[in-house]
C-alpha cells in the first residue's frame, strides 16, 4: 500500500488531501477513514489504497501510521514577542 502525509483536511466538509510519497496529491473522504476517526491532522502519516475517481486519484482504506507531535508548532521566541501592559 502507498503511504503519504496528510496535506490538509476539512473536518466540517469531511474531506481533504494526502500527499503521497511519490509527490502526487490524493483526495481523501471521511468515509475511508478508520472506524471512529472523523478527521485527520495535517502532517499525519498514513497508508492507503488508491482508486482512479472521476476527478483524479482517491484514497481507500486509510490507516493512520503516525500522528504529528504537538511540539512541532511554530511559535516565535520570547524575545520576538511584544509585551502588552494593561
Amino acid at each position: 500500500m502507498p503511504t503519504g502525509i496528510v496535506k490538509w483536511y476539512d473536518s466540517e466538509k469531511g474531506f481533504g488531501f494526502i500527499t503521497a510519497d511519490d509527490g502526487e496529491d490524493v483526495f481523501v473522504h471521511v468515509s475511508t477513514l478508520p472506524d471512529g476517526v472523523l478527521a485527520l491532522r495535517p502532517g499525519t502519516k498514513v497508508d492507503f489504497g488508491i482508486v482512479d475517481g472521476r476527478r483524479g486519484k482517491q484514497a481507500l482504506s486509510v490507516t493512520i501510521l503516525d500522528t504529528p507531535s504537538v511540539a512541532k508548532g511554530s511559535r516565535k521566541p520570547a524575545d520576538d514577542m511584544a509585551v502588552i501592559i494593561e
